[in-house]
């Protein structure tokens, strides 16, 4: 029989000593929740939580339907889909060598020191391909200071359409050339857009239509009204110089404007009601009474790390160790490297605020986490969160 004392320990350690307010999470196997428990002031097991970027494995599992049904292929240029992304800009970067004239990196034939750095914009020689959006390679950045949103914004009186980030980044130059590196990025963003052009339907009606409702999530949400407001858990932010977090509002700074459903941040949610699409997940994307999310060679493609050696060099965050990234979503592929307790193929993604998602179809495994707390202590909370669940389960 499974103890689940560990982890609910480390719960109240999470509380009680390291200074996180609130913490709320589901476990599930085999299609059961086999351990629900959550702890702090103000939380129940209704609360709310802005998912952040655990909005981004739903936004790859709602595009990879589409593929599902022949709408796309992950090899087809997003610009016959996205017209406005045929001509793309990209960053060069330059260096001025010791004669004087300029070099492209490593090619500086007087082998004088290069002392100085700049950029130049030239015509982008790749295109971007749909699986660059999924896989984070397009070349975007994540930087939303631009005058492409700002713009928009104060046009419209604070509403900003999920379709007009097209508009917002096609002037943009990308950080890189597509498919060359890994840079994470407002992709699943401009793939919630990729979503509306290939669907006809709105990104949020599709996901409403083909995962909220069948999966019964009638908690989840991109639309800040004044009940999910309501039941929002308090948002902080923990400073780590004294092991607290205080209180901060409510905001998402990811969501652009009214109307704004990012594909890549834009989810509200409970952990009731986000376990529902994990434990369908890791039961090989079908649940109990039959609805199928995904098949299960799209979940293997999805789970199959999708860069090449150099831009798996970019995928170095250090609690993501022994991690390559797939479609959406990290993806184990190490896992025999030291301190890592998990299996190949496990996989998920987080939140800016500290949600966890891991799924092991495998092992029929899933743990959804949440917490509502920027500078969230992520490469301290979640390895031992995965560590510890793979303990329970005995490996």
């Amino acid at each position: 029989m499974m103890n689940f004392d560990k982890m609910t320990d480390f719960l109240h350690h999470l509380v009680d000593e390291y200074g996180i307010p609130t913490v709320d999470c589901s476990i599930n196997y085999k299609g059961e929740e086999v351990y629900r428990y959550y702890y702090g002031e103000g939380i129940s097991d209704k609360s709310l939580y802005n998912m952040y970027s655990a909005t981004k494995p739903i936004t790859a599992t709602a595009g990879l339907r589409l593929m599902e049904e022949g709408k796309f292929k992950l090899t087809d240029p997003v610009y016959e889909y996205i017209p406005e992304f045929k001509e793309m800009t990209v960053k060069k970067k330059i260096y001025t060598g010791g004669d004087g004239l300029k070099y492209a990196t490593g090619n500086n034939p007087t082998g004088d020191e290069l002392n100085e750095e700049r950029f130049e914009i030239v015509k982008a020689e790749n295109p971007i391909l749909v699986k660059d959006l999924f896989a984070m390679s397009a070349g975007f950045n994540y930087n939303t200071d631009i005058d492409g949103i700002k713009k928009r914004i104060e046009e419209n009186n604070g509403r900003f359409e999920t379709t007009w980030i097209i508009d917002a980044l096609k002037d943009e130059p990308l950080d890189f050339e597509p498919g060359t590196h890994w840079g994470y990025s407002l992709c699943h963003d401009v793939l919630a857009a990729f979503i509306e052009r290939v669907s006809g339907k709105k990104y949020d009606e599709y996901v409403q239509e083909k995962i909220f409702d069948p999966l019964g999530m009638t908690d989840s949400t991109y639309k800040r009204t004044a009940e999910v407001e309501k039941r929002l858990a308090k948002q902080h932010r923990y400073y780590n110089c004294d092991n607290c977090a205080r209180e901060i509002d409510n905001d998402n700074p990811y969501c652009f404007g009214e109307g704004y459903a990012s594909g890549g941040a834009g989810i509200i949610s409970s952990v009731n009601d986000y376990s529902k699409f994990v434990r369908a997940m890791s039961m090989n994307g079908v649940t109990k009474d039959g609805y199928r999310i995904l098949k299960p060679e799209t979940i293997n493609l999805m789970k199959t790390n999708a860069l090449n050696p150099e831009a798996l060099k970019d995928f170095n965050w250090e609690h993501l160790k022994g991690y390559g990234y797939g479609l959406g979503v990290r993806t184990m592929m190490h896992p025999e490297l030291e301190g890592i307790k998990s299996v190949k193929g496990e996989f998920g993604w987080c939140g800016a605020g500290g949600a966890y998602v891991m799924i092991d179809t495998d092992n029929q495994i899933g743990v959804f986490y949440a917490q509502q707390v920027m500078n969230n202590q992520e490469p301290y909370v979640h390895p031992r969160l995965r560590n510890i669940t793979y303990s329970i389960f005995g490996f």
